[in-house]
């Protein structure tokens, strides 16, 4: 089959059908995986979800358990990583990432006041699948905070189906 090439831009109205294609490829970086779909709707995206525990960077961490992700569709968890702003003098700070109230981790991230400030110590994925409607929730225990400030946390998630 030929190739056609243009220099000319192209806008499309509808849908571009490459379904018979053997490939397709755009400039490096003009496309991401969120820019396309498949027949079915499909999208592969990939998502950050980030938590402060309703605490600005400057107060002192006390326990919270926030909602902070309801799925709209199946997935994957990739990485949960937390910290704290400034990790004090005195402390002791357990982060958990739980699915309908149940841990999804093998291994918390602790911070103690001998590790660094801003530091995102990962924890350990135990599970890794959540379905829709699943509720997620981001746990922050305290045990000791003199001068700590400002816990924050961050997951990492695919949708494998496009969220409704």
């Amino acid at each position: 089959m030929a190739q056609t090439t243009s220099d000319a831009d192209h806008v499309f109205l509808g849908a571009v059908d490459v379904s018979n294609a053997s490939s397709f490829s755009g400039k490096a970086g003009a496309l991401t995986n969120a820019d396309l779909a498949t027949s079915s709707g499909a999208r592969a995206g990939r998502y950050q979800i980030h938590c402060d525990f309703r605490l600005d960077t400057n107060e002192t961490p006390v326990a919270k358990t926030p909602t902070v992700f309801v799925a709209r569709a199946a997935g994957t968890v990739e990485f949960f990583y937390a910290g704290l702003t400034t990790t004090g003098s005195s402390t002791s700070v357990v982060f958990d990432l739980l699915k309908d109230g149940t841990t999804m981790l093998s291994g918390k991230p602790t911070v103690v006041h001998g590790d660094g400030d801003r530091d995102h110590k990962a924890g350990t994925l135990s599970v890794t699948t959540f379905a829709a409607n699943d509720t997620i929730t981001m746990d922050l225990a305290v045990t000791s905070s003199t001068g700590a400030q400002g816990p924050f946390a961050v997951m990492g998630i695919i949708y494998t189906a496009e969220p409704s």
